[in-house]
Formats: structure tokens, C-alpha cells, sequence
């Protein structure tokens, strides 16, 4: 597989004006996620994502010798 060149991200979007959730509801859902994510975070990565990130590091590899 071949080193792909990776280009810039995309601009984030700034939120609509005048939409904001207060502090309290920003920490549930803080807490959701990091719920959520602990779970996700505990599961095994698959095979084909574990292939690709060897391949992502050995073009880094190649990149930063040359």
C-alpha cells in the first residue's frame, strides 16, 4: 500500500449566534461520552484498522529518513 498525502482539514463552522447550553448540561454530556468512549476504548481494534495504522507508521517512517 502506498503513502497517501494527507491534506489540510476543513475549517470548523462557528456555532449559530446566540446558541449556547449552560455549564450543567455541557458537564452531562461530558459525562455521557466519556461513558460512552470508556466502553468503546476497552474493546479490541479490529485487524483491517490495526493493518492500516502499521501502514500510516511505516510511511511515517520512510518520510522522517528521508
Amino acid at each position: 500500500m502506498g503513502c497517501a498525502a494527507v491534506g489540510p482539514r476543513p475549517a470548523r463552522r462557528a456555532g449559530a449566534p446566540g446558541r449556547s447550553i449552560d455549564g450543567a448540561a455541557r458537564d452531562r454530556i461530558g459525562r455521557g461520552l466519556r461513558l460512552h468512549y470508556a466502553g468503546v476504548l476497552a474493546l479490541p481494534i479490529p485487524d483491517r484498522l490495526r493493518t492500516l495504522l502499521d501502514d500510516l507508521a511505516a510511511c511515517s517512517d520512510t518520510e522522517a529518513s528521508q
